[in-house]
């Protein structure tokens, strides 16, 4: 198919993980996670990845923004559903968090594919 517009549901599932994580509600962004990504990152890892992407920054995140939803991806897998590109922004730092939406036992969910800016 190719881009989807970024209110698109995958889009929305991706902004509400990066609002989770950007207000510090890590055990709720843990839950949107797919199962094979929640076994292996657990909510106290999540918030220190997270923590320590943004600590060069001066104070909290204040906004999370879709740049991209994309279901054309390279590589993809037949639970593969997008992937979504989320700008992660606050006072002093701009990072981003790219997760990959799958099909996990039916229920969309999200699987980290990469952590920061490009």
């Amino acid at each position: 198919m190719g881009p989807l517009d970024n209110t698109h549901p995958y889009g929305l599932l991706a902004l509400g993980f990066a609002q989770a994580l950007a207000q510090e509600r890590f055990s709720d962004a843990h839950q949107m996670l797919a199962s094979g990504s929640r076994a292996a990152l657990s909510v106290s890892d999540l918030r220190a990845t997270y923590l320590r992407m943004i600590e060069y920054g001066d104070g909290p995140s204040n906004l999370c923004e879709v740049m991209i939803v994309d279901d054309t991806m390279p590589k993809k897998t037949p639970e593969d559903l997008a992937w979504v590109y989320v700008a992660i922004c606050g006072p002093g730092f701009s990072e981003a968090v790219a997760v990959c939406v799958v099909d996990d036992s039916g229920e969309p969910k999200l699987r980290i594919e990469d952590w920061g800016r490009p």
